[in-house]
């Protein structure tokens, strides 16, 4: 169990068109909103019961994966990003892994995995700051898994 909290640094993100799953790391992650279970609420009021609402659980949403980047556009060094533009626009269906670090010394993570598509691919380049990339990917498949912490399968 955390003591005193962890910075968000150290995060991992791959994603794999291949079976067997052989993961391709993403580089250059300056901020990623991790994706996690977001159900429904399905209203169950009978109206002359009860002063209060009542609600069930409904049909459960993975949220979306944000990813910023550090803008690397060059054909040569920015392969990954280059990848990402070309899923983007087929629509292309691939596996993610998301690996958050556990400890300090970012030997252990905690892993998730979904199949998803590439919503956004977004450069931003303002004119006094950094170039960056915002990358959403969206849940398209039929399980969110949550593994147990341990080393990293992502290179």
């Amino acid at each position: 169990m955390a003591q005193s909290g962890m910075l968000g640094s150290g995060v991992k993100v791959g994603y794999s068109a291949a079976s067997p799953v052989s993961w391709i790391g993403l580089g250059q992650i300056l901020e990623a909103d991790i994706p996690g279970l977001e159900p429904d609420e399905v209203e169950t009021t009978i109206h002359g019961t009860s002063n209060f609402r009542r609600f069930i659980r409904g049909l459960i949403d993975v949220t979306e994966l944000r990813l910023v980047l550090l803008a690397d556009l060059d054909e040569g060094t920015g392969v990954d990003q280059d990848a990402l533009f070309a899923l983007q626009a087929v629509g292309t269906t691939v596996w993610w892994r998301v690996e958050i670090p556990v400890d300090r010394a970012r030997t252990e993570y905690t892993a998730l995995e979904f199949q998803g598509w590439v919503k956004n691919w977004l450069p931003r380049a303002p004119m006094d700051d950094r170039q960056e990339l915002e990358v959403t990917v969206r849940f398209d498949g039929t399980s969110f898994s949550k593994y147990a912490a341990g080393a990293s399968a992502i290179s």
